[in-house]
């Protein structure tokens, strides 16, 4: 009897051999694919727009500085290939060479800057010293130096000279890992730009802090000596600034220089037991007690306003004319200027995306509580922002229990910005 062959598959040495050959391929794709995967995701850390901002205005932070500023912290990198700025949890290395080192550290804090790099121009001996390890030990990250190896080597703008006298900055920004299936609790981000070490024009009074040199606009940070202050108006004739934060006056007033401007006057006291209305140290003396909680009062570097009048009749004014004196000394361009307090007005209309029905307010405009010059229900009433607001008050009554900050507003010509 004659043996029927099976012809309705594959025999098994067929079925393996298919096997391999497809577990080779899944191999050869994996291979390659799989860190390819990674790179992306890496890359997707690397010039993200935020990081840029940051690296942007940090450059702009440093070109503000007089040249004597600037050189000192161009020679931290002198010839060597890299140098780390030293930033922890107590201390900024470069915050602490700048004028405004206050404003610096504010603004770090914020954008969550957690490394600030110095690098030659050209970034060749840097790539080949981390492949070699022959960097002296400076605590880059390894995350940085996957940065660092993906840049250019900007060889070819480097040898036409025309960037002679260029640096680079890198900067790193720790952000906090939503991705709870990722086991690092931060993750970083990158970005890098030239810096000229070559002298720049300071006759000026007044410094860039952020945004362009050439064409100013609402929020742009501007600083006279070591006060800072945000465009809020411009038109043909003038410019109009806000101080970017409130003067350092009151009772109880923080270290630093009185009557000048300070980032923690008008720093709210939550929760606070006090009997000291009138001022109230930071750790607020208690007396008998009276609760205040978060809205208003009492607040540190903080007055009254005394009487229903106009702040010209009260000592409002006379802080405004005192801060007035100081920054004659830094204003050299106008014989005079005028010093105020801002206008309900104004801070509506630095208000944007009201359309929408949810007006969103600049971070810098509602930092702390501070006094206007307006009353919006009639001349016994006298409007104050109170912080965590987003909108102001009209106070009624005139004493120590209504503490706010002063928070100046100068008019410049528009002359002195051509």
């Amino acid at each position: 009897m004659k043996k029927k062959l099976n012809e309705n598959g594959f025999a098994l040495v067929e079925t393996l051999v298919v096997a391999l050959f497809v577990v080779v391929i899944f191999m050869v794709i994996f291979q390659n694919f799989y860190p390819l995967i990674g790179r992306l995701n890496r890359y997707d850390n690397y010039d993200d727009i935020d990081t840029k901002y940051a690296t942007y205005y940090i450059r702009n932070m440093i070109n503000s500085q007089n040249n004597s500023t600037r050189s000192t912290i161009f020679n931290k990198l002198g010839s060597n290939t890299i140098y780390k700025f030293n930033i922890n949890d107590s201390t900024n290395e470069l915050c602490e060479l700048l004028d405004n080192k206050d404003f610096c550290y504010y603004y770090m804090e914020k954008a969550q800057v957690s490394n600030i790099y110095l690098t030659q121009y050209e970034t060749r001996n840097l790539k080949e010293a981390l492949r070699n390890n022959t960097i002296p030990s400076q605590g880059i990250s390894r995350a940085a130096e996957l940065y660092i190896d993906y840049i250019p080597t900007y060889s070819a703008t480097a040898s036409s000279g025309e960037k002679a006298g260029y640096i680079r900055i890198i900067v790193e920004i720790r952000h906090e890992n939503d991705d709870l299936e990722q086991s690092e609790k931060y993750y970083y981000t990158y970005s890098n730009i030239e810096l000229n070490m070559n002298t720049i024009d300071t006759n000026k009074s007044f410094r860039i802090m952020n945004g362009d040199t050439t064409n100013y606009e609402i929020g742009q940070a501007i600083a006279f000596d070591s006060e800072l202050f945000h465009i809020i108006q411009m038109n043909d004739e003038t410019v109009t600034l806000l101080s970017a934060y409130n003067l350092n006056i009151g009772s109880y007033t923080n270290t630093g220089v009185y009557g000048l401007q300070n980032i923690h006057a008008g720093t709210i006291e939550q929760s606070i037991t006090t009997t000291n209305p009138s001022g109230v140290s930071s750790t607020g003396t208690t007396q008998t007690t009276t609760n205040y909680t978060i809205g208003g009062i009492p607040l540190t570097n903080t007055i009254s306003w005394e009487n229903s009048s106009k702040y010209i009749s009260t000592t409002v004014n006379s802080y405004l004319n005192a801060y007035k004196t100081y920054l004659n000394n830094y204003i050299t361009e106008v014989d005079d200027f005028t010093i105020r307090l801002l206008t309900g007005e104004e801070f509506i209309n630095l208000q944007t995306n009201c359309e929408a029905g949810t007006c969103i307010v600049p971070e810098w405009l509602t930092n702390k509580s501070y006094w206007l010059s307006t009353g919006k229900q009639g001349n016994n009433c006298i409007d104050a922002f109170k912080i965590n607001q987003s909108s102001y008050e009209c106070i009624k009554n005139f004493n120590n229990n209504y503490l706010y900050g002063i928070r100046p507003v100068i008019v410049l010509p528009k002359s002195m910005f051509n």
